[in-house]
């Protein structure tokens, strides 16, 4: 869902501790050009969240704020098992958050260099295949698939991240009309592109950026 959250003083806070809604925010997990990712704990749940964020200065720019707000609509119309799931989005006056599955574990990238069996191949081949039939049904195309944007937990689930470039199908259009814009935001992505929900076992963290 999506609600309203009290005012934060971004410049130069240390959001450590602040409650945002039912959830704490307990710990820093990753930051960038683009934003932060905090790790959270719903007091009323009683459970672990990453919380990602975008810097108050970036969310002046309508394009940073309704790329932040396409994720989170994307991401809300795609349950599915091998997808980070979203669960909130929470709007300020100077900030957004972004409420979403904590995912431990390593990057495909990480675990390809250490060595995957056939089989877990396999695995990840077919669950790959799973999500981009379930994405283009809905009429999504993710745009920034790579092995640094998918998780392979520690019991072997694959989890795809970062839909901050993904855009819905229909939206084609605006590519079509402002390529320098799509240009732009695939240099952002490749050069500080963060991981939508990272962990401290990350073990191929990227820089945070993309949304």
């Amino acid at each position: 869902g999506r609600s309203r959250a009290p005012r934060l003083p971004w410049e130069g806070a240390n959001l450590i501790g602040t409650l945002v809604g039912n959830i704490r925010i307990v710990g820093l997990i990753d930051q960038g050009g683009m934003g932060q990712i905090f790790e959270g704990y719903d007091e009323k749940l009683g459970r672990t969240v990453a919380v990602k964020c975008i810097h108050a200065e970036r969310r002046l720019d309508p394009r940073a704020k309704a790329r932040f707000l396409r994720e989170a609509q994307i991401l809300s119309q795609l349950a599915h098992p091998n997808i980070c799931a979203v669960f909130e989005y929470v709007e300020g006056e100077t900030y957004d958050f972004l409420v979403m599955e904590r995912i431990h574990g390593r990057t495909l990238k990480h675990a390809l260099q250490q060595g995957l069996s056939p089989e877990e191949r396999f695995d990840v081949a077919e669950s790959l295949a799973s999500v981009l039939a379930a994405t283009h049904s809905k009429g999504v195309i993710h745009r920034d698939l790579k092995p640094t944007n998918i998780m392979l937990t520690a019991e072997g689930t694959l989890k795809v991240l970062d839909f901050g470039l993904a855009r819905f199908l229909r939206d084609t259009r605006e590519d079509r009309d402002f390529p320098s814009e799509v240009s732009r935001e695939a240099d952002e992505a490749s050069q500080d592109s963060p991981p939508s929900t990272p962990s401290r076992e990350r073990t191929d963290a990227t820089p945070l950026g993309s949304s």
